[in-house]
């Protein structure tokens, strides 16, 4: 519908300089219609025409009424869930500071098509009112006075005796709503006629037994899968090189060679490292607990810091009492035996008195206890493996801190630390492995970054012949995991267990269709990890015990991604009571009536368009081009739905 609008808008779009003008004028100092000015006929320049729908006009005045009874929208750059619940409830609603309800508030374009521009959006709500009113009008609807005095004087305009308080309601009208008695009745009354004309249209909209069944299994029968993720990064590693092509490709790229090396710095002179893996003990958070001023809430706070620390106390105890010092290897024992035999007296009594082994706690006794007591919900399935190694200034960071790199530093490999405290609560790590120190030059490092250039830019070709290798495997023996089958092709090309090949990963269960979705024909469900592959999900759904290789390679991203997947695990929808399928029934009926009106009136508007009874004012173009730039000055990015130059009209339906 925006689409719509905007081919005709952007027909024949002038930035008008004095728009800044109109909008500083408009929102901020309009108060007064020309039906208020000297008796009601004002100063033909104080509001101006900004576009006309049929026989009716929207002015700056009705424009700015609009807008102020439009939900703000966010901050273009604000990502936080108070800035994603209020982008949700702008995107879904219209006029909702107007406070008189309605049915049929939701009863909008699609969300994702919402103008993220408030003076845009107001517009594209005000053209709804009016066409609709129009329409509702046509077909022999009409509003009462006594109807929109029921809707407009509500409980709070009365005083304690019952008197209506008349000077505080037009100050309400003037001041705050920003325009005349006779234009905001018309306002409502245009709206109250929108609601009546959706609520015939959608009068025999119904929800077949098929549909319902159809969405109980769809939105509860679960999949998951295991998957291959086949990118050029991934193939890169099991690209074949020979020797002598990694020479000849050096000696013609020396400044590609180069230029890595000084962009990749990093890589090539590497500090001290540590693998770690961590038990978190979540706690109330200590900052916040020093905050607090209500000393019920800190003391609470404080009450459930002190049983999160005899937690962890109880964690670490476990930990220390299976710690064992392991033997030496057997050649070390023979050389300690044969060299003291050799020490005689002070030097003899120096070697009983040298340091004595670390006690170590082992892996799979660390592994236990993070999966019965870590709060660390991304490394709880994973034994508590933070798998990137991280230097002392990189475990100083999130989610540690310094008192975890300062501990960790001293560690020996095996050793587990004290417990540690931080603002989220406790940590105990224990240290997997430390990694030396590195610095290579340019001479030492050329034939390991040569090797790295060449296979990546063989990786985009070579990977479709990769993809293609997996799946044949995965189904030459169905019951082999794609892990194994991962496996089988890292060793076919070469690969080592020290270097990182492909691997499998699951993603977790899924729907077929996405929550909220509508119909047969709705999006199907994102598929975790992977993302929206339709036809990925659909073969999901196809695949069995029997048959649980996916019988294709799936594209992700315009081939950017391959994925060879492997059904890992089914749930079947089940039987539901009576009260969860009406509940699922009412919910289809509305979105069912959404589809019906949102179809019905993208066919009023294309009409009107057409027949040219919808036509914008340069002043609204120029005003919309400020806003739309101010937009962008303010961090904002308008995607392809949202873009001004998007597809044309006809394209969008």
């Amino acid at each position: 519908m925006l689409d719509i609008l905007r081919d005709n808008t952007r027909s024949f779009l002038v930035y008008l300089l004095f728009a800044i003008i109109i909008i500083v004028f408009v929102f901020t100092f309009n108060t007064i219609t020309p039906d208020q000015a000297c008796g009601g006929a004002g100063p033909a320049g104080l509001v101006a025409e900004l576009a006309t729908v049929g026989d009716d006009s929207i002015d700056t005045n009705m424009l700015d009424v609009a807008a102020r009874l439009t939900l703000d929208p966010p901050s273009p750059r604000a990502e936080d869930p108070r800035a994603l619940q209020r982008r949700f409830t702008y995107r879904n609603t219209r006029f909702l500071r107007l406070g008189l309800g309605g049915p049929y508030q939701d009863f909008g374009p699609e969300p994702a098509s919402v103008s993220p521009i408030k003076v845009e959006k107001a517009m594209s709500d005000l053209v709804e009112s009016v066409l609709v009113a129009d329409a509702a009008r046509a077909a022999g609807l009409d509003v009462s006075d006594a109807e929109l005095t029921d809707r407009l004087i509500t409980d709070e305009w009365y005083d304690e005796s019952g008197q209506f308080r008349r000077d505080d309601y037009n100050n309400f009208v003037r001041f705050q709503i920003g325009t005349s008695n006779s234009r905001f009745e018309e306002f409502v009354r245009n709206e109250i006629l929108r609601e009546r004309m959706i609520t015939m249209l959608v009068g025999g909209v119904q929800v077949s037994n098929a549909e319902l069944d159809f969405h109980h299994a769809a939105e509860n029968e679960r999949v998951e899968l295991s998957y291959i993720t086949v990118s050029d990064d991934a193939a890169a590693s099991l690209v074949p090189v020979k020797p002598e092509e990694v020479t000849a490709w050096t000696g013609k790229n020396g400044d590609a060679i180069k230029t890595y090396f000084e962009a990749n710095a990093a890589e090539f002179n590497k500090p001290e490292r540590y693998t770690v893996r961590g038990i978190q003990i979540k706690a109330a958070n200590r900052a916040l607990m020093k905050l607090e001023k209500d000393e019920e809430k800190q003391k609470k706070m404080e009450e459930e810091r002190t049983a999160a620390r005899t937690r962890a106390d109880t964690v670490l105890a476990t930990l220390n009492a299976a710690a064992v010092v392991p033997e030496p290897p057997e050649a070390d024992k023979k050389k300690k035996k044969k060299k003291s035999k050799k020490k005689k007296g002070a030097e003899a009594e120096l070697a009983e008195a040298a340091p004595a082994p670390v006690a170590i706690v082992p892996v799979e006794v660390f592994t236990k206890a993070v999966t019965d007591s870590s709060d660390h919900s991304a490394t709880k399935e994973t034994g508590g493996v933070f798998e990137e190694p991280r230097s002392k200034e990189a475990l100083g960071r999130w989610p540690f801190g310094d008192e975890v790199a300062e501990a960790v530093s001293k560690l020996q490999p095996g050793q587990v630390t004290s417990l540690i405290e931080v603002d989220s609560g406790f940590w105990i790590i224990r240290l997997d492995s430390k990694l030396a120190a590195e610095t290579r030059t340019l001479e030492s490092a050329s034939a390991t970054i040569a090797e790295k250039l060449l296979r990546k830019e063989r990786a985009a070709e070579f990977k479709t012949k990769l993809a293609d290798e997996l799946l044949a495997e995965a189904k030459k023996d169905p019951s082999k995991s794609l892990e194994e089958v991962a496996g089988t092709l890292n060793t076919r090309y070469g690969l080592t267990e020290e270097t990182p090949g492909i691997g499998a990963q699951k993603t977790g269960s899924f729907a077929r269709l996405q929550a909220g979705a509508f119909g047969a024909a709705a999006k199907v469900g994102n598929v975790p990890g992977v993302g929206d592959v339709p036809e990925l999900v659909t073969a999901a759904f196809k695949a069995t015990k029997e048959a649980p290789v996916l019988d294709k390679v799936f594209s992700v991203g315009d081939g950017a991604k391959l994925i060879v997947a492997q059904l890992a695990d089914r749930a079947e929808a089940g039987e539901t009571d009576k009260e969860a399928m009406s509940a699922l029934s009412d919910r289809l009926l509305r979105e069912k009536q959404k589809l019906f009106y949102r179809g019905w009136y993208t066919n009023l508007l294309r009409s009107a368009v057409d027949a040219q009874q919808i036509t914008f004012t340069d002043e609204w173009k120029g005003l919309l081009q400020a806003s739309i730039d101010l937009y962008r000055e303010s961090g904002g990015v308008l995607t392809p739905v949202e873009e001004p130059e998007a597809k044309p009209a006809d394209a969008a339906l």
